[in-house]
């Protein structure tokens, strides 16, 4: 049996596994691996053997894909950036149901940061969006939310206004895992309040909010929480507010020099005193004595 024997459903196995140059330049051992790599649902353009991607190697395999794509995964620099409007026109047509991008430099929202193209929101298939290191688009006026996300996760990035990224967790009805690391609202020096509303979220990390606070929440399905030590003081004690009814489990770590120190220790106490009390009324005993008792010690609080 030769390799142009292998069923179509093997050799998707076999070129699923490869990095996807490798993938591609497997097409030149048979007719049969020529056709089957243009049809890979999943496209990583992250080699393990290159710190960057190749903007024509991406340009050629999107040019002659010929399948849905289910999920893109890409580390975008200078060189390919001219690009990535194109690739993500396009792959809103193509049933996009994950997408994650990394632009690099910088570590840290500044105003290096890159535009991400505005035809993200055309891209309605979406479950999982993972983006770092950009500048989010405006939320258009014709935005009603991602119907099948599930998971989002922005990390160091910012936003044009504080507003868009309440739209897209409100509007956004499937959403159930959030987390949000290092954002910032760009050209804005004041603290920009927001609120946060979703009844579906369960999961939710912050860390490092540089000009955001949460001043409300209504979050009804929240049952884990993490808080890290950047974020603002106000921000905890309001979110947690907005999910007591509902909160499982708590892990919090902070410096007792941040200001509200003494209202969120109180917060992050009342909270797990609410966690331990459904426990004891409802008898679940997938949580055991010692799994539920708070620790506290250099500033970190778990439940």
């Amino acid at each position: 049996m030769g390799i142009s024997d292998l069923g179509p459903e093997l050799l998707d196995l076999i070129l699923a596994r490869l990095p996807l140059r490798d993938a591609a330049r497997a097409s030149v051992l048979s007719v049969a691996w020529c056709r089957s790599w243009r049809h890979l649902s999943d496209l990583d353009f992250t080699s393990p053997r290159a710190a960057v991607c190749d903007r024509e190697a991406i340009d050629g395999v999107l040019l002659h894909h010929a399948g849905p794509v289910r999920s893109v995964r890409a580390k975008i620099t200078d060189d390919i950036l001219p690009g990535v409007h194109g690739w993500i026109e396009a792959l809103s047509q193509q049933g996009l149901q994950s997408l994650d991008l990394t632009f690099t430099p910088p570590s840290v929202p500044s105003s290096l940061m890159q535009d991400l193209p505005g035809s993200i929101f055309s891209c309605h298939a979406l479950k999982d969006i993972v983006l770092a290191g950009c500048l989010l688009p405006a939320v258009p006026a014709s935005f009603t939310g991602f119907p099948s996300l599930t998971k989002l996760r922005i990390k160091c990035s910012s936003f044009h206004k504080g507003s868009d990224l309440e739209l897209i967790i409100s509007m956004s009805r499937k959403l159930e895992e959030l987390t949000l690391k290092v954002l910032l609202v760009a050209g804005c020096d004041e603290r920009q309040e927001l609120r946060m509303e979703s009844s579906s979220l369960w999961f939710l990390d912050i860390y490092g909010h540089i000009n955001i606070t949460w001043v409300g929440a209504r979050l009804p399905r929240m049952s884990y929480a993490n808080f890290a030590d950047a974020s603002p003081g106000g921000s905890v004690v309001n979110l947690l507010r907005g999910m007591e009814s509902s909160l499982e489990k708590l892990v919090y770590s902070f410096s007792t020099h941040v200001p509200h120190h003494s209202t969120m220790q109180r917060a992050c106490f009342h909270a797990i005193d609410l966690i331990q009390s459904k426990n004891a009324s409802y008898g679940r005993d997938r949580y055991k004595e010692e799994k539920i008792k708070p620790t506290y010690s250099r500033g970190n609080m778990q439940i």
